[in-house]
């Protein structure tokens, strides 16, 4: 949820620009005991702004007397405020840190509002500090092959599970314990209410915090979200593959995509089906001058293709790799590679643990006994039996409503809830406005400042829906699709 990132060949960097921190502790250790214990801040943030790590219940039902710390950094407003309440700006997947790049882009994604105000960034339990629940397997980075295992394929799931319980209380890790965990955060600093600033399963936790805690909400900026119903292990794999094949439509009608690529729709099939057949993508890829072979699973391939629309810069580049992967050879070793960096970074910056403590407590039950042709789901409920996992409250699953003024930010070609998912969400909401971002994936791209940042600035300064222009996002536009020299 920042206005720039890395792009895909930096995918070792862009999930660890999502969750940088969290193997490597963005957030040091406590320099005091008590609720609210004041930790050392990384260096890339700014002076005068707070970290924090506040001790909520371990569990909110009271059958444990232990704490879980809940890793926070604050943007202290720049002059006196005018308003008792914060902003308090939620990431977006699970096992994604926030505070990891709270001062690389997050937080300035919403700057003008620190003007009279405190922006408040909060992380979902064991996505940072010495607690994360980071699931990198020996000899990551040693070797490209080492990198190959899909990480969210049968074997990494199940290791990751037993050295996660080993080290966490997993049933403490849902949506309604961080939805709690807000409000321990809130009371804890004081605030006498609170805006919500979030996206993708950020929404999610917002939303059940507006159910459980509305009176404290004023209003709710939630870009890329999805209805608390939505089983998205089980569609997330339909949704990527529908948004890749609306590029490589887009790529047909470009003059210049056409003529580079003119059978780019007839690639894409051939790739899959060669997938299908083989069981994967078998490529050369060359390390250090020693070429190797490797076989990536369909599913780390789509995954790769999917992480393409945080950055439409990036989904510019996929009728070029598409093409590249056909066509096979020194081409195909060059995009497997990427495919190889980007899986180390998920590795890396995301804590796996705690992704999947969420989706076998919230997603994975759902999804039994309804066959998705996906690898990834199979492997994640075989890591999901025998956990122990939390479970959602009665009511969960339910449309939330509420009569706080809400800003939806949704597009299309989102890779895990695209538009129909955000305005099904919206239904519960009294006082909303639903824009609808064309020819976009991730709300939150290079052009947020020019265009939609501003507008969600201008609804948490004033929440009012009707002051919202949403003209600009209408007129998205494909970048210049990448040709191969």
């Amino acid at each position: 949820m920042k206005p720039r990132r890395p792009g895909i060949a930096a995918l070792a960097a862009g999930f660890v620009a999502l969750a940088a921190a969290a193997g490597e502790s963005s957030i040091a250790a406590p320099a005091a005991s008590g609720p609210v214990a004041e930790t050392r801040c990384p260096p890339d943030l700014p002076g005068g702004w707070r970290c924090l790590s506040i001790a909520a219940p371990a569990r909110y039902d009271g059958t444990s007397a232990k704490t879980a710390p809940v890793r926070v950094v604050v943007a202290p407003a720049r002059r006196p405020k005018a308003h008792p309440e914060a902003v308090f700006l939620l990431q977006g997947f699970p096992g994604g840190s926030g505070t990891a790049v709270a001062g690389r882009g997050f937080v300035a994604s919403i700057g003008a509002l620190q003007e009279d105000r405190d922006l408040v960034v909060v992380d979902q339990r064991a996505v940072s500090g010495p607690e994360a629940l980071t699931c990198p397997p020996e000899g990551l980075g040693t070797r490209l092959a080492a990198a190959a295992p899909d990480p969210l394929s049968a074997g990494p799931l199940s290791a990751c599970r037993i050295a996660s319980e080993a080290r966490y209380d997993l049933a403490t890790l849902t949506t309604a314990t961080f939805a709690e965990d807000l409000e321990t955060v809130r009371t804890a600093l004081g605030y006498a209410g609170v805006e919500l600033y979030a996206a993708d399963y950020g929404g999610r936790i917002a939303q059940q915090y507006l159910r459980r805690h509305g009176d404290h909400v004023l209003g709710a900026m939630l870009a890329d979200i999805g209805p608390m119903d939505d089983a998205i292990v089980l569609r997330s794999a339909g949704y990527k593959d529908r948004a890749v094949e609306a590029v490589l439509r887009a790529c047909g009608r470009d003059a210049a995509c056409a003529r580079a690529y003119p059978q780019i729709g007839a690639d894409y099939a051939a790739l899959k089906r060669e997938m299908q057949a083989a069981g994967g993508l078998d490529a050369q890829v060359v390390q250090d001058g020693v070429s190797q072979p490797v076989r990536l699973p369909a599913e780390s391939v789509a995954a790769f293709f999917g992480a393409h629309f945080h950055f439409m810069r990036d989904v510019a580049k996929l009728p070029f790799e598409i093409h590249a992967l056909a066509a096979g050879g020194t081409a195909r070793g060059r995009v497997a590679a990427d495919i190889l960096a980007y899986q180390a970074g998920v590795y890396r910056g995301v804590a796996i643990g705690q992704w999947l403590a969420v989706r076998c407590a919230e997603d994975e039950p759902s999804a039994r006994g309804r066959r998705a042709a996906d690898r990834r789901l199979d492997a994640l409920s075989a890591a999901c039996r025998g956990g122990v996992w939390g479970s959602p409250p009665t009511g969960f699953r339910a449309p939330v409503s509420t009569d706080a003024p809400i800003l939806v930010l949704t597009s299309p070609m989102e890779p895990d809830y695209p538009a129909a998912e955000g305005r099904r969400a919206a239904r519960g909401f009294h006082h909303v406005r639903v824009i609808e971002a064309a020819n976009h994936g991730h709300v939150f791209d290079d052009d947020w400042n020019a265009c939609l940042g501003p507008q969600a600035v201008l609804f948490l300064q004033t929440l009012d829906l009707g002051r919202v222009d949403g003209a600009c996002a209408a007129a998205f536009g494909f970048r210049p699709f990448k040709i191969a020299p």
